[in-house]
């Protein structure tokens, strides 16, 4: 049931990568974002990328995975959204944008909608020459991808991974209206802020939002910076993955919050590969602009504009064109002794960093306590030893705010938890099935 007259309403963001996601998780997770006289139920602690998983696993068997503290599973949900009490429910995952679009909506019509209203899935989608040097950046910055920014976008015109109009169209198909994507244009968002363009586009016209300054997350580094991440990332190439992605976060943010002393050199595409990336995105442009964005037909427009602001040389991304011999010699020796660190306890490690991170967004003082070696001077002991003490510590310090998120805390109006506590209902039962299923019947035929 809604917690006024207004029916309840599933929102279900999916991205895409590098538009703003980590931005719309965490003005939700923290109850940033209110709607006058309605309640908004954010289920889960940061973002649901986690969710994938359960849907795939759903998809194959019928399998209802068991979630996590912060990380509800589908039948967790479910029973949430059973249980009432808010007006808005509201899941993003950026990791979605891989799942095929069939398969999410059949596991979505059985598990979730039959618990509400109405529902809509989100997508908002970057330009092609942006995605593609914003893409490059991330996987530098995380440990994926360590060649030069041309090796990169070879590979992404192979993979056809930025081709969107297919993409778009089998969404489409899968949820008809109920679909909707936005290009990611900063000049065609409502403010300038993808929080409240994707807000606006989630709860309708005329609904009163208030979105409450926390500034921007995962912002872009300058090329000196990348460079830095991308020398450190080599000595760490013997670490898994996971731990190379969570360092990748964990140095960028620090290096986000320090202040340079001059300004960094923006990371640009050269002309050769702007020109590339326009020849190779045309097609796919001009369908966007013709189809789905045919309101707001910005696509070629970005393509050509990408060649228009193109560097006439590419930028280096060698340590030794940016940096004197004496600082590289400092942050090799740093980074061969992080490289040795990060041996001792790795899943330690990554769960102290991953949890750091939710600390600074949902903690009393936003840090938990730094690990400590085993026997060392006073106050270890309190400290615990290594990251698995820290990670207690982070967890505990971020308190009661955390808690009421696992379970999905609803937000007022004043941005305070209200509503009640999940019921036992299981997926993809409960009264309001034939509402659910009756609002998104066109979309199945």
């Amino acid at each position: 049931m809604s917690a006024s007259s207004r029916p309840s309403k599933l929102i279900f963001h999916i991205g895409h990568h590098k538009t703003g996601s980590t931005s719309i998780q965490e003005a939700f997770a923290t109850g940033r974002v209110q709607v006058a006289g309605a309640k908004i139920l954010y289920p889960g602690q940061m973002s649901h990328n986690y969710l994938p998983r359960h849907f795939e696993a759903y998809a194959k068997s019928g399998e209802t995975l068991k979630g996590a503290p912060g990380r509800p599973g589908l039948a967790e949900i479910a029973a949430r959204l059973q249980a009432g009490g808010f007006d808005y429910a509201v899941l993003s995952g950026e990791e979605f944008e891989r799942m095929a679009p069939d398969s999410f909506a059949a596991v979505l019509r059985a598990t979730l909608l039959p618990q509400v209203d109405e529902a809509s899935v989100i997508c908002y989608v970057r330009p092609h020459a942006a995605r593609l040097l914003s893409s490059y950046a991330e996987q530098v910055k995380l440990g994926v991808f360590s060649d030069g920014l041309a090796a990169f976008q070879t590979r992404q015109i192979a993979n056809g991974r930025l081709l969107y109009a297919p993409q778009m169209a089998a969404w489409t198909a899968a949820f008809g209206p109920q679909f909707q994507a936005r290009p990611m244009v900063r000049d065609l968002m409502e403010a300038g802020s993808v929080v409240q363009d994707f807000a606006r586009l989630a709860f309708g016209p005329q609904a009163q939002i208030t979105v409450r300054d926390g500034g921007s997350a995962n912002e872009s580094l300058c090329l000196e910076d990348l460079v830095m991440l991308r020398h450190i990332q080599a000595h760490l190439k013997a670490h898994a993955r996971p731990l190379r992605h969570a360092m990748g976060w964990t140095l960028a943010m620090a290096l986000a919050q320090s202040r340079r002393s001059g300004a960094g050199t923006k990371l640009a595409l050269p002309r050769g590969l702007a020109e590339g990336a326009r020849q190779a995105y045309l097609e796919d442009a001009r369908a966007l602009d013709a189809g789905i964005f045919a309101s707001t037909p910005v696509m070629e427009r970005e393509l050509d504009r990408a060649v228009d602001l193109a560097v006439s040389e590419p930028q280096s991304m060698e340590p030794a064109d940016h940096f004197s011999p004496e600082e590289l010699r400092h942050v090799s020796i740093l980074a061969e002794l992080l490289a040795d660190m990060l041996h001792k306890d790795s899943d330690g490690w990554r769960s102290f960093m991953l949890e750091r991170r939710v600390s600074g967004v949902l903690g009393a003082d936003g840090m938990p306590v730094a690990p400590r070696r085993k026997g060392g001077k006073k106050g270890a002991k309190r400290a615990g030893a290594g990251p698995k003490a820290g990670r207690k510590a982070g967890l505990k310090r971020a308190g009661a705010q955390a808690a009421s998120v696992q379970a999905g805390a609803v937000q007022t109006a004043e941005g305070k938890p209200g509503g009640r506590k999940a019921g036992g209902g299981k997926a993809g039962k409960g009264k309001k099935a034939v509402g659910g299923k009756r609002r998104l019947k066109a979309a199945e035929a």
